[in-house]
């Protein structure tokens, strides 16, 4: 059986419009070409292991965490390093956009 997913992504196509939804399960979620848990091989801007979504358990709630992974082209959320994710917020690995969505 599956762990219960934390969290929700959404790819977003043309037009603000949803296309693939992923569950984000394990403390980790790995984006890229090659390697992780959310793969792309076909997009030639992601690099083998771009970046990743962290989920942290604190006393006060959840925060998810972006990183990027040192890629060639960045990872885009108008942030720099690490950025803290709220539900509705929008960022950009590779040439796919996603849209963080609330809880499993």
């Amino acid at each position: 059986p599956l762990e219960p997913a934390w969290g929700r992504i959404s790819l977003m196509a043309v037009g603000d419009v949803p296309t693939d939804i992923y569950d984000l399960r394990g403390s980790r979620v790995i984006f890229g070409r090659e390697q992780g848990g959310i793969m792309f091989p076909s997009d030639p801007f992601l690099s083998r292991q771009h970046a990743s979504l962290r989920m942290e358990v604190h006393e006060s709630g959840m925060n998810v965490l972006l990183e990027d992974a040192g890629s060639a082209n960045g990872t885009y959320l108008r942030a720099r390093g690490y950025a803290s994710l709220s539900a509705g917020e929008m960022f950009r690995v590779g040439d796919q956009l996603f849209r963080v969505k609330g809880g499993g």
